[in-house]
């Protein structure tokens, strides 16, 4: 009989769950008397304290460059993946990314590489303007 320590469940869709736990589940069939495989998609993570490499976990098997937190909110972060795995990141109509959240209890928005390196550069483009505009002002009043 196998044992299993489920610390916490998400669920999404008719069969595909991700538990934490040390130990791959089975169900007990009545009709043979014996513990079976299950029939699910079951991702087995490992549950750590440290939220960034929780949710590296939780997103597999995709792989995950950077996890980057939002200062004003502490339940959201950014995942950060290489562009050819974002699609196996998000999952077939974003099950991944929801059962990961639900699973670590983040918000968890998920962006490529590329597309991130373009939004960095967008707010470097936004600062720069913001202290043209601040020097201007500052020449303005003198």
């Amino acid at each position: 009989m196998w044992m299993l320590s489920v610390l916490i469940v998400g669920r999404g869709g008719a069969n595909i769950k991700k538990i934490t736990s040390k130990f791959h589940p089975a169900k007990y069939d009545p009709k043979s008397g014996r513990m079976v495989p299950t029939e699910e998609n079951i991702d087995v993570i490992e549950w750590v304290a440290d939220p960034a490499e929780f949710i590296y976990n939780a997103i597999a098997p995709a792989e995950v460059d950077q996890v980057i937190f939002n200062q004003e909110d502490n339940k959201a972060g950014l995942a950060v993946v290489p562009d050819n795995k974002l699609s196996l990141a998000i999952g077939r109509r974003g099950q991944n990314v929801r059962l990961a959240a639900h699973l670590t209890g983040f918000r968890i928005d998920i962006k490529s590489a590329t597309e991130f390196e373009e939004m960095e550069a967008a707010n470097e483009s936004r600062a720069d303007l913001l202290r043209k505009q601040k020097k201007f002002l500052r020449m303005q009043m003198f």
